[in-house]
């Protein structure tokens, strides 16, 4: 990293590998992909066979700092690994309202809420060998747009409807709803960022 115009520190944990790199404040937003990209370079030229993950934390004003940064660094990667598992990069400033959602999905208070939105659909799923939780989170994803949803799970437009309808029957829900909408999002991403995996 030195030689790539970056003074930096690094440190070697069981985990993986810890790197504190010196950048000024103004320059941190646009080096960080340049940063990112010289880390995966050298992570794939040495160690190809492996997969691998960056999390980016903020800028630390003191050494005081690290301990925080490196916290965010890590919470960054774990979230990216959970709500898009091909990325191999995250940046904890950008993760926005997924930071707090992570945090609040550690709490057990949560699970009612979560089993109350997703029980109905995911007992079906299990029951049926059937992806109505893969439709509703592709249907979350794409906002509403059922040709959208249907790209994303490969499937047919009217298997679309009638997955969603089966939905709106089983947790008596109307997806038409804002309120509703909202609560299958949040319960969505809350399940997925316990570390469930849908």
């Amino acid at each position: 990293m030195q030689k790539n115009g970056f003074p930096c520190w690094t440190g070697f944990l069981d985990t993986g590998v810890v790197v504190f790199v010196q950048v000024e404040n103004q320059q941190f937003l646009s080096e960080t992909r340049r940063i990112t990209s010289i880390i995966q370079e050298i992570f794939r030229r040495h160690r190809s066979k492996l997969t691998f993950s960056v999390g980016i934390g903020p800028v630390c004003a003191r050494p005081v700092d690290y301990p925080q940064a490196y916290y965010q660094a890590q919470q960054a990667i774990e979230i990216g690994r959970r709500l898009r598992a091909s990325e191999e990069s995250a940046e904890y400033a950008k993760l926005g309202s997924y930071a707090l959602l992570y945090e609040t999905s550690k709490n057990p208070a949560t699970e009612p809420f979560v089993e109350r939105v997703l029980g109905p659909i995911l007992n079906y799923d299990r029951k049926n060998n059937s992806d109505l939780i893969k439709t509703l989170q592709a249907y979350l994803e794409n906002n509403g747009n059922l040709r959208q949803t249907a790209k994303k799970t490969h499937t047919h437009l009217n298997t679309v409807r009638y997955r969603l309808a089966r939905i709106e029957e089983l947790t008596r829900k109307n997806l038409k709803n804002a309120h509703d909408f909202f609560e299958f999002q949040l319960a969505v991403n809350l399940f997925i960022l316990s570390g469930k995996t849908i």
